[in-house]
């Protein structure tokens, strides 16, 4: 929701004698910011009687209330004629720079520091004490809140826990509050989930807040290059920001995707403080630190097809689905993005490499997690970290959204065990590719298929098992990785052009994983390198290989029963069957799907 459309909906809101607003979003201070815009130029009929404008105050957990204003530019007028304080001070004309910053009031109350007790009471008592009538109307928001709104809590800490309870509290405000529109009106904005008791439903609007949409990252990366540009002194400083072209300014907004407007204005000015220019590429790297820090990765794939040997059925259909994501799709008559693809097979068959090669091929990053991580011992971690990706790649699309090992995250477990967790979070993701309309586009790897419920194996359009590479694959594997290590005196390139030398390792790496051939040719270089840096040859790589048990044998038993579901039908085999006929494709296998 764009900053116009959440003054719209606070406006809805309280001409409702709705009390509460449950806002979720990354965006707090442009929520801050867009309330103070909301108070000072709110439409008569929402003032009191005396024709007041909302004051605002924000509550954190560390301070306390203090009563918010706006910065301005020195030409305003600061005068007090729309019913406020305005503190004048220097700063940006353009209206979307503007910023929230506390100003103490005297009627304002502070926290001490090393009195924790009571501090959520003190801030609703602070809300119900106040006197409309004759200290004028006013908007609270209460910014750290969302810890004590927790459901899976039960009980606050201090004063509202021994009273009565929080929800009880709130809901006695609510009555004193719905009585008049624009008397009192509370907004809760919380970065991840809602958070908000049941209890309240019938008092609460829940609004979402969304990061910047591209032409508002396009209009501050303008903003600063046409003013450096109009500024002899800074255009001397930093003569390559001044001059960057159209394109180059839309590839750095479209880098910034995702990030919040304090997030992508602090980027831009260090880019600038460091580089003198702003570029797409410090964005990303920067960016990427952030996604990090929130237990992702963000990854900006390299990896060609060219560089994934084999896997010929499945590159086909990827190529396919990229036209998916164009303009065209939805002018031929398809009404949505693709959502995902499950892809299934032991590890070392080149499920991570192809979806980064997919991604590059895509022109799309990828936000990459292990499923493991997104689970939380805490009741309630596992959803909220799950709604951070979620709300991540939405505010990333078009993107890849790259979920390893999902089976350990989404595949069947106790439900009762880990209180609804499961169940919870699986229809986190089937909510989220059901609605998804901002081009995020679900890989996911298992190594277990059958821990899967099948309602969520029929969720994914493309449904792949990468097995074993066969003969044909296996040579394409080992010509790009002796060519990927080839150099010097190593003698790789000479071992790839010998068709008899390739012919025995075709032979010798039967029933090996791409992974296990990749492991062997640098294990030779190892064993070529500690004699002398001499070249590596084909009994080197005889010598790795006899020491090697094949996946063929330590996987054994996944690998027939993920074979079971290519010949049943629920999935495609991604590549070339090995030798031996073990992977029979069923003709079940290639209906259904796109």
């Amino acid at each position: 929701m764009e900053a116009q459309l959440f003054q719209q909906s606070l406006l809805a809101t309280m001409t409702a004698f709705t009390p509460v607003t449950a806002v979720r979003t990354s965006e707090v201070d442009t929520v801050i910011t867009e309330t103070l815009n909301f108070a000072l130029t709110a439409v008569p009929e929402h003032r009191d009687a005396n024709g007041r404008t909302a004051k605002v105050f924000v509550w954190r957990m560390s301070e306390g209330f203090r009563e918010y204003h706006l910065y301005i530019p020195m030409n305003h007028s600061n005068s007090d004629k729309r019913g406020m304080k305005i503190v004048t001070v220097e700063g940006p004309e353009d209206p979307d720079l503007q910023m929230a910053i506390p100003q103490k009031s005297r009627d304002v109350i502070e926290i001490d520091d090393d009195e924790s007790e009571g501090m959520a009471a003190d801030a609703l008592k602070f809300i119900e004490e106040w006197n409309c009538e004759e200290d004028g109307p006013a908007i609270f928001v209460l910014r750290d809140y969302h810890y004590f709104l927790n459901p899976t809590q039960g009980r606050v800490p201090g004063e509202v826990g021994e009273m009565e309870g929080l929800v009880d509290y709130l809901l006695r405000i609510s009555e004193g509050i719905s009585g008049m529109a624009l008397l009192k009106q509370v907004i809760i904005p919380h970065s991840t989930t809602w958070n908000v008791p049941s209890e309240m439903d019938n008092y609460v609007h829940r609004v979402k807040v969304d990061t910047p949409n591209k032409e508002h990252r396009l209009n501050l990366v303008r903003l600063i290059r046409d003013g450096i540009k109009l500024n002899p002194d800074q255009k001397d400083r930093y003569p390559a920001a001044a001059e960057l072209s159209d394109e180059i300014t839309e590839e750095i907004a479209d880098a910034g995707a995702g990030l919040t407007h304090i997030q992508f204005e602090n980027l831009l000015c260090m880019d600038l403080a460091i580089e003198k220019t702003m570029s797409a590429e410090y964005i990303l790297r920067e960016k990427a630190k952030l996604v990090e820090q929130a237990g992702f990765k963000l990854i900006t794939p390299r990896v060609t097809f060219d560089e994934v040997g084999g896997l010929e059925p499945l590159k086909t259909w990827a190529r396919r689905r990229k036209r998916r994501f164009t303009d065209a799709a939805f002018e031929y008559g398809f009404r949505r993005y693709p959502r995902g693809a499950l892809l299934a097979g032991v590890p070392g068959c080149g499920k991570s490499l192809l979806a980064k090669a997919t991604a590059k091929e895509w022109g799309m990053n990828i936000i990459a997690v292990r499923a493991p991580d997104l689970k939380g011992s805490l009741v309630g971690e596992s959803e909220e970290k799950t709604q951070k990706l979620l709300d991540m790649a939405e505010a990333n699309g078009p993107c890849i959204v790259f979920v390893d090992e999902a089976e350990k995250l989404l595949g069947s477990q106790d439900s009762v065990r880990d209180g609804g967790a499961h169940d919870a979070v699986m229809a986190q993701f089937l909510s989220f590719m059901q609605d998804n309309d901002a081009g995020v586009y679900f890989l996911f790897t298992a190594n277990n298929m059958n821990k899967f419920p099948p309602e969520l194996i029929d969720r994914f359009e493309g449904r792949w098992f990468v097995d074993l590479p066969s003969a044909d694959e296996r040579e394409s594997i080992t010509k790009i990785h002796l060519s990927l290590n080839a150099g010097g005196v190593n003698g790789l390139n000479d071992i790839a052009n010998d068709d008899e030398a390739m012919a025995q390792i075709v032979k010798m790496s039967d029933g090996y994983s791409g992974r296990n051939i990749e492991q062997a040719i640098e294990e030779s270089m190892d064993i070529a390198f500690d004699d002398g840096k001499r070249a590596v040859t084909i009994d080197d790589l005889k010598t790795v290989f006899s020491e090697m048990k094949p996946t063929s044998e330590t996987k054994k038993a996944e690998i027939e029963a993920m074979r079971e579901f290519v010949g049943n039908g629920t999935m495609r085999q991604a590549n070339t069957p090995p030798e031996g006929g073990e992977a029979v494709v069923s003709m079940k296998a290639h209906r259904g799907f796109a």
